[in-house]
């Protein structure tokens, strides 16, 4: 069910696995950043998920202060929301790349995290996991 759609990414809930998903269009700064992410806290909250799928194979570079929002603000209130499970699936751009590597060995908290080079993949793993 798509939740949320705008030039830079599409925000859904995918009922069959209960899990937000979004989907990165290309590069996205500032509000074009934090919008799409604070809708799938909305989600998140909203059913109550644990699980969530970036698809960022089209996602570029971020700002510093972007990645910085995202460490700082963003992930701790999607782990209070009940985050414990984020499939990833990996960006074309090598930049992209480090950048998410980066952020993931920043990120503080009880949660798993995979990535992936299909939709699919993400799917059959989050459907695996546990609730």
């Amino acid at each position: 069910m798509l939740y949320y759609e705008s030039p830079e990414a599409l925000v859904s809930w995918h009922e069959d696995i209960k899990t937000v998903v979004i989907e990165w269009k290309g590069f996205a700064s500032r509000d074009k950043y934090q919008v799409p992410l604070n809708k799938s806290l909305d989600l998140l909250i909203t059913h109550q998920a644990t699980k969530s799928i970036a698809n960022t194979l089209k996602f570029s570079a971020i700002s510093p202060a972007d990645q910085q929002w995202f460490s700082n603000v963003w992930f701790p209130k999607a782990t209070e929301a009940g985050l414990k499970y984020m499939a990833l699936i990996t960006p074309e751009k090598v930049v992209a790349r480090s950048i998410l590597k980066r952020l993931d060995t920043e990120l503080v908290g009880s949660y798993t995290t995979a990535n992936f080079n299909s939709m699919e993949e993400a799917i059959q793993w989050l459907s695996s996991s546990s609730r």
